[in-house]
Formats: structure tokens, sequence, C-alpha cells
């Protein structure tokens, strides 16, 4: 059984090659059943840079939704996502 970020690297690499970075849902669903993946609603669902696949951190990509069932690669990872600085632990207020 392949991974999200299995089925993930191989959409970005056909819209790679084809030079189209835009995809929908039903692009998702075929590589989910080539990977044997149980939840395509699930793949295009990356809440932080932790669970990307190598290959989205190596070329500066990220997904965008474009909605009713449309998604795109964007580069530049920053651009979508913020690294936060470390909190001064000396400055915090606990509220109860």
């Amino acid at each position: 059984m392949g991974t999200k970020q299995d089925v993930i690297t191989e959409i970005f690499r056909l819209c790679r090659d084809r030079r189209n970075f835009i995809f929908d849902n039903a692009l998702v669903k075929q590589v989910c059943k080539r990977h044997g993946f149980g939840n395509p609603f699930d793949v295009t669902k990356l809440d932080d840079t932790s669970r990307f696949p190598q290959i989205l951190l190596d070329e500066d990509y990220f997904i965008l939704h474009l909605g009713k069932g449309g998604h795109k690669f964007v580069k530049g990872i920053s651009n979508g996502f913020h690294v936060f600085e470390r909190c001064n632990t000396g400055n915090t207020v606990k509220v109860f």
C-alpha cells in the first residue's frame, strides 16, 4: 500500500513533465488507485512542511487549492508556509 507522499510525488512528476501544474481530483483518484491509497480526499491536505514528500521540498513547491476539485503546485514554499520563530518562554503569559 502506498503513502500520501507516494501519491503526491507521482502527481507532481506528471504535472512537471507536462509543464502544467494544475490538476484535479480525478487525477488524484487515479493515482491513489495505482498506489492502493484509500483516501483520495486526504491527499492534497498538507498542513505543514514536515509532511511534504521530499520532491516538493527539493523543488520548492506546495499545493494550493483552487476550489471545485482543482489544485495547483505553486513554486515558493515560503509564500504559502511560514516557519515560526522560537518563542521566548520568559515572556509568555499563562492563561487559565
